[in-house]
């Protein structure tokens, strides 16, 4: 059992992560960022401490700034939550080496696990039973419709990157794989990633989160916990892509 856990997350998910360690007597630290500064769900906390500036990659993906937190409060474990860095090994690897221990997986099953295509490979190669797929294939209206023909209709495809289900597609034969822009959906994401966007989410607790088509990178990586309630306008600008950058997708049999 943990004596003292630190919270690496905001908002809702610090929230319920914190209201969790309440119940099971384990003292708890809260983090935030400017932005959350006198959020609610601090006060739920055993102790809080301030990691940075408003922006995310200030704050909450900063890992010295967390690291510090997990040794200046001598807390035993750190909960990531999801999203920031519950995923990202090096992190995890850092947790561990001061002798705290991460909540999750280790590190070695997070990098092993981090693509899907080769958690895919990696699923195969201990017997688990798989759904007929393609694999990665390179962004090329060719290369996909042979991939799904050979696989035979009906296919998804999905982008090999990102998460959550986005960019999946369902296609139940040629026809609709064209129709559906399945062919053309590469090309118009290299068209989408170079311009500026934004998007508007309704809030539910206490801060706004902006969703955006990786690999694109926020410019506002997140609103105030004072925005709470109301529709917010979340610019997103993308990165200047290589010339050689390609979106990979690959096929999988979906059920008739």
């Amino acid at each position: 059992m943990f004596s003292k856990v630190v919270v690496a997350n905001r908002g809702a998910v610090a929230a319920r992560v914190l209201r969790a360690l309440n119940e099971m007597g384990i003292r708890s630290v809260a983090v935030y960022s400017e932005a959350d500064a006198g959020a609610p769900y601090l006060e739920m906390a055993s102790e809080a401490h301030a990691i940075g500036p408003a922006p995310a990659r200030a704050s909450y993906l900063d890992q010295n700034a967390l690291i510090e937190v997990l040794r200046k409060s001598r807390a035993d474990g750190l909960h990531p939550g999801y999203g920031f860095l519950s995923e990202n090994a090096a992190f995890a690897q850092r947790v561990t080496e001061t002798g705290a221990r991460f909540i999750g997986p280790s590190p070695r099953w997070i990098e092993a696990m981090g693509h899907k295509t080769r958690a895919r490979e990696l699923a195969a190669e201990h017997g688990m039973p798989m759904a007929e797929g393609s694999g990665v294939l390179p962004a090329d209206s060719t290369a996909i419709l042979a991939a799904a023909r050979a696989i035979g209709f009906p296919v998804l495809v999905k982008p090999a990157g990102g998460g959550g289900g986005i960019g999946m597609l369902p296609a139940r034969d040629e026809g609709e794989l064209i129709e559906r822009g399945a062919l053309r959906h590469t090309r118009l994401r290299d068209q989408v990633r170079h311009r500026l966007h934004a998007a508007f989410l309704w809030e539910r607790t206490s801060g706004i989160s902006p969703v955006c088509t990786r690999p694109a990178r926020k410019a506002s990586e997140r609103s105030t916990a004072s925005t709470a309630g109301r529709l917010c306008w979340i610019p997103i600008i993308s990165n200047a892509p290589s010339a050689s950058a390609r979106w990979s997708i690959a096929c999988s049999r979906v059920p008739a």
